[in-house]
């Protein structure tokens, strides 16, 4: 029976009961191949496009299409976007069940609307799943598959009524009289699929999921959609592995958590991290061995001493490319927090801020509030905090004259905020302490996260606090952000939401003084902020495609797949106990300038790889290296973790890691010119080095090629694939002199310094003075003073020619240097004529507002005004006309077409206009009678015009501000802050509607 000839019309019970007899006639036999239901969706489109070829050919000799033939003709749109999101869905789907030919799931979403003569609703789906399940439980992979396989059986039906159409003659007074309404339910169902919350509706019917309902300690029930997801995936793993049906599974460890008293993800996921790590290890050292023996064999052993770091770096890096793609991307589980923060996930919010000047502490409170709005802003009262972690600069003395005036004007901003928000925020400050060279915040960063969890838990903490101290009773987690870290909404819930999961609770060996179980530190991928990554050719090319910081992405993603560690790279979230009791007595006094990476080793860092912070790049290569030059001192300063024998293997070799890699530069500096001064008996040995120097670019080749199939457009400068890493790997050897000179003086002052003078263990400075430093050509060749021997003797004293060339290329390197440092964005110069013309055209633009923002229209703009014929202003306006004529006056005024004075009075005389209007919850209707001001029937919020205006608002508040006009910048201010956008969101569709009916109080499209 096929959906033209069903005639089928069921409902309720009748439904339910054709999908269980559905069940039963379906005879399962075997596996079905995903690519067959790629194939037919293929062939049956193809039909589909043949056909609208016809009927545009009957359109184009003046035939007149019937209605089912303008029903296929103006709905094949849908026919091409929901076959491309099908065959994207089946893309990744594994093999499932088959019967008769067609796979399982598809043979039930043809039965479903064949039922229902084509009619698809959540609630019918629902029905007819229930039903089918009473004799067939589906599998993980066929629910999840149900959102392409729906797709696929409408489009097949779609395709099998134009092969009726076609044999009855293409008529409307044929036998099959009925395409054009199927046709018509067909489309509405195609609509509908990806309107529906499959992932909801498919939680209701799903057996093993209702079973891990269950769960002893009631965890399960309380975690977000995509958490439940993995373990149903992990359960069906399992199943697989064991050749058993997931449901009978899923009761076999809900009776063993039962039994245990324990959440049922345990035993889903055992730990075996620590075996896997110390395989990797022995691995990774036994391949390195066997290379240098090779080395010493062919070579001699000079050349395989030379050779002995740059194999190492090369197998490190062969390891982990073929890992990173033999590993599954795990997400992290975590607790469903949209309804807000329960009290155990508890946490106070901090900036780390170096208050110099009055200035500082007035841009850093800026950034408190801005991370407010980003961590949900009212939404979360009571279960965040937040606050400056401050400390002063170093001085000579304890105190300073000017920390009287810093402290007043930083108080002063936690004071604004506090009556603005109602409370919430702190300034937390602490006396400084001598630490043998200057007087300054004991352990800096780290001693004050340290006297933060101290005051947190109750204990003696040296710590000031300005705001009020009961509110941070009861507080769990520390997240702790740099001052140029930027935030993005939603990314400190769900670290949350990891951090208070099962699986993600801490527990700590207390002898040891180590997090065994569970993870103390819980971390988003770091990347680079986009305006930093274009800001100069040096971060053009090293800051990567997608703006991710090398450094930072070496810290996570792999480890944590493979090893369940992610490492720390000091923004994140912090269990405040689990610090105190690990880390404090045992790192304090110890001069430690890096404190991230034992950190993470010792509290067991995490990283969430589908949230990520940004922070700013370097602009230019001098503060990219002196960057380095403070983390590679770090790094050697951490020397004793590496034998710490309470720290597992893959936490000892991750700190020998980061040392060789800090040794990598001067010994492949070494090799190349050992070549180049004696070809006949290192060239080889030069030769290889050079090879492991681009391992990584013939690494991302590999990648490359695997890619070719998908062409990937980037709207972007940045450098990316095989063709930038050659530009960045070239740039890396020229500058590789200065790279070695930066790694082993580093190595070597950091030796220096714990081994005999013991002073300045904790020198370091901020990025903002890194930047500020001396960029000029003459800054660079006294900065690089060490590269230009170096170039010098490869000049005069290599044999070889390409020994010559390079070290012409070093002798050069402070001038390369310097040119990579100047901005990208090279300043260009307008055409005469195409200046006059855009000006004219301002200018034209400028008066349309000026001359009819009129006393009549309450200085508002009016939607347009007709002259022809000559109707003159329609007297309406909209949230984005309001706005638009705000930003007018900012850029006529930025052009020079009027004053400051002038704009700003046309301002006020639109923000007095705004501040009689009637609004919605903060938002402005979306139209208005401008000479009554009146709300124009029928009333509602366009969600677009809000956020027209909302960004109009600000931009006009930020003018304001510039032009001294604080008080008119605070009236715009209040307006932009009091629309409420939360009542506009779908959390369940993650979208914004389209608008809201403010008389039936329902949102609309979206």
């Amino acid at each position: 029976m096929d959906i033209v000839s069903s005639g089928l019309k069921l409902e309720g019970a009748q439904l339910v009961s054709y999908a269980a007899s559905t069940a039963k006639l379906l005879a399962l036999d075997g596996q079905s191949l995903v690519r067959t239901e790629i194939a037919r969706l293929r062939r049956e489109r193809g039909e589909l496009r043949r056909f609208l070829s016809v009927l545009r050919e009957k359109t184009e000799a003046g035939e007149t299409l019937s209605g089912a033939e303008e029903w296929l003709a103006d709905n094949m749109y849908l026919i091409e976007r929901e076959s491309k999101a099908a065959l994207e869905l089946l893309k990744d789907c594994p093999t499932l069940r088959s019967s008769g030919g067609d796979s399982l799931p598809f043979a039930l979403c043809r039965a479903l609307l064949r039922s229902g003569g084509g009619k698809l609703t959540e609630e019918r789906l629902l029905a007819f799943l229930d039903g089918f399940q009473t004799v067939c439980v589906l599998r993980q992979n066929e629910l999840e598959s149900l959102g392409a396989m729906l797709r696929c059986a409408i489009i097949s039906a779609i395709a099998e009524v134009m092969r009726s159409m076609r044999r009855a003659g293409q008529s409307e007074n044929s036998p099959e009289r009925g395409h054009a309404q199927l046709l018509s339910t067909l489309f509405a169902a195609l609509r509908a699929v990806p309107l529906m919350d499959l992932d909801t509706l498919t939680a209701r019917v799903n057996v093993p999921g209702l079973i891990f309902e269950l769960d002893p300690t009631g965890e399960y029930p309380r975690m977000d959609t995509l958490s439940k997801k993995s373990y149903l995936r992990q359960l069906a793993r399992m199943a697989a592995a064991q050749e058993t049906d997931e449901q009978s599974l899923a009761r076999a460890l809900i009776e063993r958590a039962k039994s245990e008293g324990r959440h049922v993800g345990f035993f889903l996921f055992p730990e075996n991290a620590e075996r896997k790590g110390e395989a990797y290890v022995a691995g990774k050292t036994a391949l390195t061995a066997a290379l240098v023996l090779l080395a010493l064999y062919r070579l001699g052993a000079v050349c395989a001493l030379l050779l002995l770091l740059p194999i190492s770096e090369t197998v490190t890096s062969l390891t982990d490319f073929i890992l990173s793609r033999l590993i599954r991307p795990r997400r992290m589980p975590r607790m469903d927090l949209s309804r807000g923060i329960p009290p155990e996930g508890k946490t106070v919010c901090v900036i780390s801020a170096l208050l110099s000047r009055e200035e500082d502490a007035e841009e850093a409170a800026r950034k408190l509030e801005r991370l407010y709005y980003a961590c949900g802003g009212e939404r979360e009262r009571g279960a965040l905090c937040f606050g400056l972690l401050s400390d002063l600069p170093a001085a000579a003395e304890q105190t300073h004259p000017d920390d009287g005036k810093i402290l007043a004007a930083a108080e002063k901003a936690i004071d604004t905020l506090n009556e603005k928000h109602d409370g919430g925020f702190f300034l937390f400050t602490r006396p400084r302490r001598f630490d043998g060279g200057s007087w300054t915040g004991r352990e800096r960063k780290r001693g004050a996260l340290c006297a933060l969890a101290a005051l947190l838990g109750g204990s003696e903490s040296e710590l000031s606090v300005h705001g009020d101290k009961s509110a941070l009773t009861q507080t769990h987690f520390i997240l702790t952000l740099d001052a140029d870290t930027v935030v993005y909404p939603g990314s400190v819930r769900e670290l949350i939401g990891a951090a208070i999961h099962p699986l993600c609770r801490t527990v700590i060996d207390r002898e040891r003084g180590v997090v065994t179980s569970g993870h103390a530190i819980l971390q988003p991928r770091i990347g680079v902020t986009p305006q930093s990554a274009q800001r100069t050719d040096f971060s053009i090319i090293f800051a990567g495609a997608s703006g991710s910081d090398p450094y930072g992405a070496l810290s996570g993603e792999l480890y944590m797949d493979a090893f369940d560690r992610g490492g720390f790279t000091g923004k994140g979230l912090l269990d405040a106990a689990a610090l105190l009791t690990c880390t404090a007595a045992r790192f304090d006094g110890k001069g430690m300038l890096s404190h991230d990476a034992p950190e993470g080793a010792y509290l067991r860092g995490a990283v969430l790889e589908d949230e990520e912070f940004y922070d700013a790049f370097p602009a230019a290569p001098e503060a990219y290296f002196r960057r380095l030059h403070r983390w590679t001192r770090g790094d050697w300063q951490n020397l004793r973790f590496a034998f710490a024998r309470e720290l597992p293997s893959i936490e000892r070799a991750r700190f020998l890691s980061k040392l060789r890699r800090s040794a990598v530069p001067p010994a492949t500096l070494i090799a190349l010119l050992a070549g180049f001064f004696f070809p006949a008996r290192a060239g080889a040995a030069a030769a290889a080095a050079a090879l492991c120097l681009l391992s990584d670019l013939l690494l991302s080749l590999g990648g490359e090629l695997r890619r070719l199939r998908r062409r990937t457009r980037r709207w972007t400068r940045l450098l990316a694939g095989f063709g930038g890493g050659i530009v960045a790997n070239f740039m890396r050897l020229w500058l590789l002199p200065w790279e070695a000179w930066v790694c082993a003086s580093a190595a070597l002052t950091a030796l220096w310094r714990m081994g005999v003078t013991h002073r300045r263990l904790l020198q370091w400075e901020t990025a903002a003075e890194s930047a500020a430093r001396d960029g000029s050509l003459g800054g660079y060749a006294r900065t690089m003073a060490a590269a230009l021997p170096v170039g010098l003797g490869a000049m005069c004293f290599s044999t070889t020619v390409i020994g010559r060339a390079a070290g012409l290329m070093w002798l050069l390197s402070p001038l390369a240097a310097w040119a990579l440092s100047l901005p990208a964005a090279r300043k260009k110069t307008l055409p005469a004529a195409d200046e006059r013309y855009l000006r004219a055209a301002a200018a034209d633009t400028w008066r349309y507002f000026s001359e009819n923002c009129t006393v009549k229209e309450h200085f508002l703009p009016p939607d347009n005004v007709q002259t022809q014929p000559p109707r003159g202003a329609a007297h309406s306006v909209s949230p984005t006309n309001l706005g638009l004529a705000m930003t007018a006056a900012v850029a006529a005024c930025d052009l020079g077409l009027i004053g400051a004075d002038e704009a700003a009075a046309f301002i006020g005389r639109l923000t007095d206009t705004a501040e009689q209007m009637e609004r919605y919850r903060g938002h402005f209707y979306n139209w208005y009678d401008t000479r009554t001001l009146a709300v124009l029937q029928p009333p509602f919020i366009s969600t677009v015009d809000s956020g027209n205006l909302c960004a109009a608002l600000l931009t006009a508040a930020a003018f304001a501000e510039e032009k001294g006009e604080k008080t008119l910048a605070a009236r715009l201010r209040v307006l932009a802050e009091d629309m409420d956008f939360s009542f506009l969101y779908d959390e369940k569709r993650a979208l914004f509607a389209i608008c809201y009916d403010t008389l039936r109080a329902r949102k609309a499209g979206g």
